[in-house]
């Protein structure tokens, strides 16, 4: 409960977070910038090109939205219990379309924000311990957009299509984790679809249907392409600063051929 009331979270990842938002509202987002390079960090790194912008934006929302009365300290505190307030709905919106119940879907909100995980395995430890909440903010968006797809797929409003490509962008911009989602969301929705149609004899051709789908990828796409295109731009430099995690014997070989900071 302290957090909600901007009492800010110092384990693990958080001081990190903290500190790419510290920096993006004081040296970036004043001067109408989103990325650059700053000297604050290593031998100097590419700012918000290697880890996502989205949970920066988070942060400057909820900054924003407190009006002059919330220390950017304090608004990282209360964007990050807002966080996870909104896993636990996303969990029980995408339950509710997707299932129809919502008395189960409430149930799996609930066990979703009070499971305990382990580190690398979601929930309470790894979201609100180690602090690695930028990915469930990321899974959070991407669940609102899997449960659009019965909307895109049975009716005809392209509103669905919509909400899908924002929430996928959404998802994408704020970690590269469900990178792989998307295309397998298409494929397992495209297989069934004709599965279906061949099972009821359906004349109509999936044509429709799967043209909207694509629309909403094109969607999610275009607003992921403006974290992910200059993310892939240094993607050789993912691996050349901070924690490596090579083994004793690669420093060894980097260091005898001097080849340390390359």
């Amino acid at each position: 409960p302290e957090v909600a009331v901007g009492d800010r979270p110092v384990s693990h990842d958080h001081t990190v977070h903290f500190f790419k938002a510290w920096q993006f509202h004081t040296d970036f987002l004043g001067q109408g910038r989103l990325y650059g390079w700053s000297h604050r960090l290593f031998a100097g790194y590419p700012v918000n090109y290697l880890y996502p912008i989205g949970p920066d934006l988070w942060v400057s929302l909820f900054y924003v939205l407190g009006a002059g009365f919330l220390s950017l300290s304090q608004a990282y505190s209360v964007a990050f219990f807002a966080c996870f307030a909104f896993s636990g709905y996303a969990v029980f919106r995408a339950c509710e379309r997707l299932l129809g119940c919502p008395w189960i879907a409430l149930v799996a909100g609930a066990l979703f924000m009070t499971d305990g995980g382990a580190f690398r395995y979601g929930g309470w430890a790894y979201t609100v311990d180690y602090g690695v909440w930028p990915q469930t903010l990321s899974l959070s968006f991407a669940l609102l957009a899997v449960a659009r797809l019965p909307a895109i797929l049975a009716g005809t409003s392209w509103r669905p299509v919509a909400a899908f490509g924002l929430f996928m962008g959404l998802s994408l911009v704020c970690h590269p984790m469900p990178i792989l989602l998307f295309p397998l969301v298409a494929v397992i929705v495209v297989a069934l679809r004709f599965g279906q149609a061949m099972m009821v004899d359906d004349d109509a051709p999936p044509g429709r249907e799967l043209w909207r789908l694509v629309v909403g990828h094109a969607v999610g796409a275009v607003i992921a392409a403006s974290w992910l295109l200059p993310f892939f731009s240094v993607k050789d430099l993912a691996d050349r600063y901070g924690v490596p995690w090579m083994s004793s014997y690669q420093l060894g070989s980097r260091l005898l051929s001097g080849d340390v900071l390359n």
